[in-house]
């Protein structure tokens, strides 16, 4: 996983309000993308052993992170979709906002829709047939945004703490 580590001021330092609005939203979309990195590697780790059931499962958990994770594009985009500022702050916003779209598409057809629980049998081969090609666009969605967001924040002068050990 891509974290977002940008040069500027101290998060909490010197931030005015709208800056630390900008830090709180790529952060919320930040922490609400990573349990799909552990969810897509736990269900490829074992796709040719486990169990259909075991695969199910597995496959029911990286979908709730996935929506968890469109909830989180859906409620963050306003405030990128709100930004009037430069120039350079505006095509950047665009360009992020832009890439959370594309991400949230990704999400529904590779993750959502692509591995729907039908027929528990059907969905494991699915799966085991599909996952390293969803997951592969999966992954490039979120490395597209998360340069958007990285470009957005050098542009607004922010720094995106990093993630802490053992957690978010």
């Amino acid at each position: 996983m891509l974290f977002l580590l940008v040069a500027g001021p101290v998060a909490g330092q010197g931030l005015d309000s709208t800056r630390m609005r900008y830090r709180d939203a790529l952060v919320a979309v930040r922490d609400a993308l990573s349990p799909i990195d552990a969810g897509v590697q736990t269900v490829r780790r074992d796709l040719g052993t486990a169990a259909d059931v075991t695969i199910q499962s597995k496959v029911g958990r990286l979908r709730a992170a996935c929506l968890a994770a469109q909830i989180a594009l859906a409620g963050q985009r306003p405030v990128f979709e709100a930004v009037r500022g430069s120039t350079r702050q505006t095509e950047a916003a665009r360009l992020l906002v832009t890439g959370m779209r594309a991400l949230d598409r990704h999400l529904n057809i590779h993750c959502l829709e692509g591995l729907t629980v039908r027929d528990l049998g059907i969905v494991a081969d699915s799966v085991r047939a599909w996952m390293p090609f969803r997951s592969a666009r999966l992954r490039e969605a979120e490395q597209a945004y998360y340069e958007a967001a990285a470009g957005f924040a050098r542009t607004v002068d922010v720094r995106i703490p990093p993630v802490s050990p053992g957690g978010q």
